[in-house]
């Protein structure tokens, strides 16, 4: 009879310590929850203090002291960040005291210009496979100057036969000298920034899927032609139930006041021609970075790291060879592991976009899909195929950002420390730094990239949790089988005592 009080009360014991909830083994769902960054519960630990110490990595800058200084976050700060919202910064002066600092996009406020205008043309189909253009001598032209007829036409050209387009551009060029908006800002030849002619085509012929090369010459006054620019590529498809419309030419900017299109592989009937002209006063700073991807067992899916949180405006693909594949696009901002370990392998995953990337090859002529665009700090990627086929070689992400600037007051002695890469979040400063006159560029004299091993590394949440819920299954298990040995313990010595 002691014997089985002793063993109740050994087991009521071990299981108020096991569910007493003070425990750490009871609360230890409850994670490691550092400020800001988005744990699973708990009381949040306290931050390290604000030293150089506390960051995993940093950049030593110098310039005027006393002045208020700029300087580009480099590629490198962008990998060692641990944070997603940039708030893992902080600049130190050399007696290692944090002075005022601002970050702000580079992109900064522009004014943009579309100057669109329809263009005026007359097809032409040679009745002979090889034709040259037409020769002043061969166009019609009535009282008002408008083309009636060009000799030589062709009633039912060879497929196989050029098409040719002759286009008055006089109207464009004249909509795009001296550009100004709605508000009067005027936008020089410098502004240009894109100009294109945009093609439509006729819809009462149905969808026609098509690849058709284009050349250009361009003349003055109809009687001497020259060739501009190089050979493009129109292409019209439809795959994976996504259509594909590449329906742009470049326009070369030293195009005259007649344009000549030769089509080889002739599209559909052409409707409207349009010239679009874009002026912009700001020129972006855009920053690209490309990183090779990993192909899924059924290679169907690339999955893609960049490394780092960037601040992303556009995601495009680099194809190795020719192919065409219909695709969806898809970002996390949880890693591998970490979706494994929360038993969220796909639900981490958020859609970013669809459509068709190719590569295509005619006649020397390589042209590939449009990026996708996208926007926020994303760092894992998945491009998954819509059909069965699988990807016959992992395409290379070409991912677009736009840096950020750090703007800090140059306060005490330098050189001053740039240091990031830290768990818990630094606000940075609400000083109005423009009233310290304009910024003076800060050169980088050393780096010190961040190391996972350093400091500023701070234990994973999701990380943290599972090595808890290890820890508690482990000592349960151990708890059975000490109660365990104690029923038969109890078990064997009744046996005795009856026998």
């Amino acid at each position: 009879m002691r014997n089985r009080r002793f063993v109740r009360a050994a087991c009521a014991a071990l299981l108020l310590a096991l569910l007493a909830p003070g425990s750490s083994l009871a609360s230890s769902r409850g994670g490691f929850s550092p400020s800001g960054t988005g744990g699973t519960g708990g009381a949040a630990a306290t931050p390290p203090p604000l030293t150089r110490e506390s960051f995993a990595g940093s950049l030593t800058l110098d310039g005027q002291a006393g002045s208020v200084l700029s300087f580009t976050l480099p590629e490198s700060v962008y990998i060692g960040m641990r944070r997603d919202d940039f708030r893992d910064l902080c600049v130190f002066d050399a007696g290692g005291t944090p002075v005022p600092f601002t970050l702000r996009s580079l992109g900064g406020a522009s004014r943009s210009l579309n100057v669109t205008e329809n263009v005026p043309f007359f097809p032409w189909r040679p009745k002979a496979v090889e034709a040259r253009p037409p020769a002043v001598a061969d166009i019609e032209i009535n009282t008002a100057g408008g083309i009636v007829r060009i000799k030589g036409q062709g009633a039912a050209p060879a497929p196989a036969g050029p098409v040719f387009l002759r286009l008055g551009m006089e109207k464009f060029l004249k909509a795009r000298e001296n550009p100004a908006g709605a508000d009067g800002t005027r936008f020089a030849k410098d502004n240009l920034r894109s100009n294109i002619l945009r093609l439509s085509f006729a819809k009462d012929e149905g969808f026609v899927s098509f690849v058709s090369s284009v050349t250009m010459q361009t003349s003055a006054d109809l009687g001497t032609w020259r060739s501009i620019g190089s050979r493009q590529l129109l292409v019209q498809a439809v795959h994976g139930g996504d259509t594909l419309a590449r329906d742009s030419l470049a326009l070369p900017r030293d195009v005259e006041r007649y344009l000549l299109l030769r089509f080889e592989g002739a599209p559909a009937t052409v409707s409207r021609i349009q010239g679009a002209a874009r002026f912009d006063t700001t020129t972006p700073a855009l920053r690209e970075r490309i990183v090779a991807g990993s192909r899924s067992q059924d290679g169907r899916s690339i999955d893609y790291d960049l490394g780092g949180s960037f601040p992303l405006t556009a995601v495009g693909f680099d194809m190795p060879q020719p192919e065409m594949m219909a695709t969806r696009l898809f970002s996390s901002d949880l890693s591998p592991d970490r979706r494994a370990r929360a038993m969220r392998a796909d639900d981490g995953f958020r859609q970013q976009g669809r459509g068709i990337i190719y590569r295509l090859e005619k006649e020397g002529v390589t042209v590939t899909g449009a990026p996708f665009p996208v926007g926020g700090t994303d760092r894992y990627w998945k491009l998954a195929a819509v059909d069965d086929i699988p990807f016959a070689a992992p395409p290379g992400l070409r991912a677009y950002w736009l840096p950020r600037e750090l703007t800090f007051l140059a306060r005490g002695t330098g050189p001053w420390t740039l240091a990031f890469g830290r768990a818990w979040p630094v606000e940075a400063s609400s000083l109005p730094l423009a009233d310290f006159g304009a910024p003076k560029p800060a050169k980088e004299i050393a780096a010190s990239p961040a190391a996972p091993e350093q400091t500023g590394k701070q234990p994973d949440p999701v990380q943290r949790e599972a090595y808890q819920q290890w820890v508690l299954w482990g000592v349960l298990g151990l708890a059975v089988v000490f109660l365990t040995g104690i029923a038969l313990w109890i078990a064997r010595t009744i046996r005795a005592k009856q026998d």
